[in-house]
């Protein structure tokens, strides 16, 4: 079961300053912010931490805790170990703290929101990244809930084809494209309905959502071949291989 049924994990963007923080809980209202505990206690300690030359301070982040706006979320030490050796694999290419927030978010099975237009450019030249599909839509309650419910069902059936395929070296991308076609009927039935609720709701407030596939197998193969994990707790490690990430319209960046 999901820990979360709403909300956001929040990317390092969104966390810079008053005015993203207000604008992200203006995307989700009465909702949780999340980020990952070991995040939270490096900016203790720190007080004051640069990620791809984004600033962050503790004094704003420690406010908003204990506002309850933002929580510190427990990232699981399994997770936290692969984010690691992601970023090795990745020869520290991606940033240890993006990586902890992807896999909070894939954890929670809630979009991570972000307010960097080149996030998935830079993240998708380390990794490879395929898309299996994207939204446009308010963000109203009713298709964020459409738009979770989506996520669980593409993670829950990618960890099975993941699962099987670890095995047998099956190309990434060929796993995709099964997936995408086990899912066409679900995600054209979830789309009509996001329409649907979209054509009833006056909201002005709109986020692209996308459904990605991150190929992390590398990083988690050992995991398979040594027999680290039970068969079920591997399933649930593969998947994290899909990631939901949610940013405004490229027009609200020049906002």
């Amino acid at each position: 079961m999901p820990i979360q049924d709403y909300g956001a994990v929040c990317d390092i963007s969104v966390l810079t300053d008053q005015s993203s923080l207000k604008k992200a809980q203006g995307f989700f209202k009465n909702s949780g912010l999340y980020i990952p505990n070991p995040t939270y206690s490096w900016l203790s300690r720190s007080k004051l931490i640069e990620v791809r030359h984004q600033t962050v301070k503790y004094s704003l982040i420690k406010q908003l805790v204990e506002e309850r706006i933002i929580y510190p979320t427990h990232l699981p030490e399994l997770y936290d170990e692969i984010s690691r050796q992601i970023m090795f694999n990745t020869d520290n290419n991606v940033a240890l703290t993006d990586l902890r927030g992807l896999l909070l978010s894939a954890h929670l099975q809630l979009p991570i929101l972000s307010f960097d237009s080149n996030l998935l450019e830079r993240i998708s030249k380390e990794i490879g990244i395929l898309t299996i599909q994207k939204f446009e839509t308010a963000t109203n309650w009713l298709t964020v809930r459409n738009v979770l419910e989506l996520y669980r069902e593409l993670s829950y059936t990618s960890g099975k084809y993941f699962l099987k395929e670890l095995e047998n070296g099956k190309d990434f991308s060929k796993i995709i494209e099964k997936i995408a076609q086990t899912e066409r009927e679900n995600i054209k039935k979830i789309k009509n309905s996001i329409r649907e609720i979209n054509q009833e709701h006056d909201n002005s407030k709109t986020l692209q959502f996308h459904y990605l596939a991150w190929d992390i197998t590398p990083s988690i193969i050992e995991y398979h071949e040594e027999s680290i994990l039970l068969p079920e707790v591997l399933q649930r490690v593969c998947e994290r291989c899909i990631i939901l990430v949610a940013n405004p319209p490229e027009s609200e960046y020049s906002r």
